[in-house]
């Protein structure tokens, strides 16, 4: 979050845009604030987290000398804004879609526990504005597929929400039918298929 705010506020200067200097300015110090928590009461070490913290650190680093050699020497490569807005599209549409990592999880247990309903809404209604903003009214590529492919992700996450919900679904009697059935082994069926054939053969020969 404090990366992706940190590009978009970049960009909103080159362009000189206060919606965008707004929202990702506040943004950008809320983060801030939840990043210096999240260092603070995280363990070094901690194995829960996509990364560890140092790998947090470091990146946010690696993003700011990104963003500092952009704005130095990037006019002699390309547009500033344009470099700004990529990166900005890149690390937000990441973001957006982060919950959807755990997907195979979701899948596997038939619960959406994982996905946070909340998010999801704030970031369906956030992007749509973004992009409807974006288009019509800021003619702002960077600003319009930023919010169409995150307003995309959010619709998918919304539908993976709705469809499995929090709870796991209750098995049916069909689906433990075929489930008990298919917990018999091949090797068990054929000592069943010749034990049947010695008895036929036991009686052929009485």
């Amino acid at each position: 979050m404090v990366m992706s705010n940190l590009l978009w506020v970049s960009y909103g200067c080159l362009r000189w845009s206060p919606a965008i200097l707004l929202a990702n300015g506040t943004g950008l110090t809320l983060g801030t604030i939840y990043f210096i928590e999240f260092l603070r009461l995280t363990p070094a070490k901690a194995t829960l987290l996509p990364g560890t913290v140092v790998q947090h650190s470091q990146a946010l680093f690696f993003t700011v000398t990104c963003i500092l050699v952009v704005i130095l020497w990037g006019h002699r490569l390309y547009p500033r804004a344009d470099i700004l807005g990529s990166a900005g599209v890149l690390f937000s549409v990441a973001m957006f879609a982060s919950p959807l990592v755990s997907l195979r999880t979701v899948m596997e247990t038939q619960s959406a526990r994982t996905i946070s309903l909340p998010f999801t809404l704030a970031s369906i209604a956030n992007n749509a504005l973004w992009g409807i903003v974006g288009y019509w009214t800021m003619h702002d590529p960077h600003v319009f597929i930023q919010g169409a492919m995150g307003l995309t992700f959010g619709m998918i996450q919304l539908v993976v929400k709705v469809w499995y919900r929090d709870e796991p679904r209750r098995r049916t009697s069909s689906d433990s039918d075929i489930s008990s059935s298919s917990d018999i082994s091949i090797p068990e069926i054929v000592k069943d298929h010749e034990s049947v054939k010695e008895d036929e053969h036991r009686r052929n020969r009485r």
